[in-house]
């Protein structure tokens, strides 16, 4: 991932969840999204997150982009 000044300029998602739609519709959603979790849920809650990460659920997915060690 990519963050410029706060903005997300290129996402990338990798690993076998079983989609079912492409990728490429989120990722391009998330482009040009502030990189805020709040921002981020918002563009997810657009997408039936099922066809794009299987049994992923919505908080998993912010969590992995937002992972802080």
């Amino acid at each position: 991932m990519e963050v410029d000044q706060g903005i997300i300029r290129q996402i990338v998602f990798y690993g076998d969840f079983l989609a079912v739609s492409p990728m490429d519709e989120v990722t391009g959603a998330l482009m040009g999204t502030p990189f805020r979790r709040e921002d981020v849920g918002a563009v997810l809650d657009r997408f039936p997150l099922r066809d794009y990460f299987g049994t992923i659920t919505r908080d998993q997915v912010l969590d992995t982009i937002f992972y802080v060690d």
